[in-house]
């Protein structure tokens, strides 16, 4: 395949990642129904899920997609073939999850530009002293 001549490992890695999930998409997604809101909610109800206030899940899952929420209630089951949850399994736990996820997600982000930016700025201050301000066209101090 194509991807072996890709000269990094990790891409090779990611690469096939990628396959992967579009293959089990193909597979076993893709083929399922449609269901709407309050069928989503019938069947999670069924399966165990407690749904204390239905129009809080339809709310939620109105923005945010069953799939997706998915993964925050995947360790709440007892049988993950079947999709059977724990007695306990409550979906405003699942949101509060997801919005736990959501906020953690903006601080790394937030701390990550910051440290992006900083590095990015000693570069170019390194670079601009060492060879001037017109340093990025000199294509002899970008080569490998």
């Amino acid at each position: 395949m194509w991807f072996s001549t890709l000269k990094d490992n990790s891409t090779r890695l990611a690469y096939r990642k990628i396959c992967w999930r579009v293959i089990f998409f193909i597979d076993t997604m893709a083929n399922k129904e449609s269901r709407s809101i309050q069928e989503q909610i019938d069947l999670l109800k069924h399966r165990g899920m407690i749904i204390e206030d239905e129009e809080f899940a339809h709310l939620h899952l109105s923005h945010i997609s069953y799939y997706h929420l998915k993964g925050y209630w995947w360790d709440m089951q007892t049988d993950k073939e079947q999709h059977i949850f724990k007695y306990d399994a409550n979906f405003k736990d699942v949101i509060a999850r997801y919005f736990f996820d959501k906020e953690l997600r903006l601080i790394l982000f937030d701390a990550i530009e910051a440290i992006e930016i900083a590095l990015r700025t000693k570069m170019i201050y390194h670079l601009s002293q060492s060879y001037g301000g017109l340093y990025y066209m000199d294509k002899g101090l970008f080569q490998q």
